[in-house]
């Protein structure tokens, strides 16, 4: 065989050897970012998890404080209404500065 045959058969084995290589390296890269989005996902539903159980947990106690306040005027309404005056009074004071 000539030398430029030679030299075209080792080259198309070359390329060819380079397109395999190209070809698995895509691969691994989807590979890769398949993995990256799974991580993504499950990072995003835990936080999301614990946003919810915040949620939740604030929503309770919010719940909570509202029934001791009710209660509390109720059985004590004069001074409920005295101390309602005397916060709005204050927050008036302080708004007005502004």
């Amino acid at each position: 065989m000539s030398h430029s045959r030679m030299q075209d058969r080792s080259g198309s084995e070359g390329t060819a050897a380079l397109r395999n290589k190209v070809g698995e390296l895509g691969h691994d890269l989807r590979d890769v970012a398949n993995i990256a989005a799974d991580a993504s996902l499950e990072q995003l539903n835990k936080v999301r998890d614990a946003a919810v159980s915040s949620f939740n947990g604030a929503k309770d106690r919010v719940g909570s404080w509202e029934a001791s306040l009710e209660s509390y005027v109720r059985e004590r309404p004069v001074k409920s209404l005295f101390l309602a005056a005397g916060v709005g009074m204050i927050a008036a004071f302080f708004l007005r500065r502004r």
